[in-house]
């Protein structure tokens, strides 16, 4: 039989003060920032430590006072680098250095070696495909159309008016998880949404065909408490107050995608669909990153995955001449 104490361990006065220091900088880090930005930037500071660990630790366990100077934390920061995409590993870069602001207010660096260790540049990559992937009217059609076999008929009803919000607003999946159905105006095909990434509210837009697709799910939840996307019992039930969060949508799209064929879609795919397809049917690019919530178009701009046929089309277009002097 195991003893109680058996996995104890004691440490000294000094290790227990360095973990003690190592918590308390942490929770600082997790303090500069706040809702959904709390979470991307704790999500960062995870992926840094895993990934340049091999997954011995994670954000809370690694030996952050240990970066005590520039070339120690370049590498730390290329071992995520040359895996993830320009973006991520820039936020990557961002977290590391609000760390090690932490650890150094904590008094496990001297200012100097926070200095020298935060006086590191991040190299900008080689070029590489952007992020994500294009969808086109037919994988979305396919998407919206699928009905898993041997699921239960709420999870389908729901499971669809999730895709079609998704597909309708280009909203980010945070952003869809908290909306209430106080938030919805069915008629004027309006959703209001009140968390958003920079934090102002904002009204987003349904296409016609979501309309039927949102009405069926809400004859199914009915006035429950909680969001407008439930949780599900096992048997199918709408589990009152068990709002589905992001990380759910994220799983639950991803299998529907994969289950249809289409291979996998991330809700951030579907926000690149909707910058995507409105472009391409001519609207300005001010109108539509008013639409998905971007307070700068030139970042509305990065979602644009128009292929090259259409970039080949827009320059035939110039009223160039046809014919020249020999």
């Amino acid at each position: 039989m195991t003893r109680p104490d058996a996995h104890l361990h004691l440490v000294t006065e000094q290790v227990a003060d360095l973990l003690g220091r190592r918590a308390r900088a942490r929770s600082r880090f997790l303090l500069s920032y706040e809702g959904e930005a709390r979470r991307t930037m704790q999500g960062a500071l995870d992926r840094v430590a895993r990934t340049f660990s091999g997954g011995q630790y994670d954000g809370a366990q690694f030996p952050w006072e240990a970066l005590c100077d520039e070339d120690l934390v370049s590498e730390v920061w290329r071992a995520t680098a040359s895996v993830y995409s320009g973006a991520t590993a820039q936020r990557d870069a961002s977290a590391i250095r609000m760390m090690l602001k932490s650890v150094w207010k904590e008094g496990l660096l001297t200012f100097e070696q926070y200095q020298l260790a935060t006086s590191f540049k991040p190299k900008r990559r080689e070029w590489s495909p952007p992020p994500g992937r294009t969808l086109d009217d037919a994988e979305i059609a396919r998407l919206i159309a699928y009905s898993p076999s041997g699921s239960a008929h709420s999870v389908q009803v729901r499971d669809r008016a999730m895709v079609y919000l998704l597909a309708s607003t280009g909203a980010r999946r945070n952003e869809i998880a908290h909306v209430q159905p106080s938030h919805l105006s069915l008629g004027s095909h309006e959703v209001r949404l009140e968390v958003t990434k920079n934090g102002q509210p904002r009204n987003a837009w349904l296409h016609p065909s979501a309309i039927g697709g949102i009405e069926r799910w809400l004859d199914i939840r009915g006035d429950l408490e909680g969001s407008v996307l439930l949780a599900l019992s096992r048997t199918g039930r709408p589990l009152p107050g068990r709002s589905l969060s992001a990380h759910q949508m994220w799983k639950i799209l991803r299998k529907r995608s994969i289950d249809c064929g289409i291979g996998a879609v991330t809700p951030h795919d579907m926000r690149r669909f909707v910058v995507t397809r409105l472009l391409q049917e001519g609207h300005d690019l001010l109108l539509v990153s008013r639409l998905i919530g971007h307070s700068d178009p030139s970042i509305t701009a990065l979602y644009d995955r128009r292929p090259a046929e259409a970039c080949r089309a827009a320059v035939a277009t110039l009223p160039l001449p046809t014919h020249w002097a020999s």
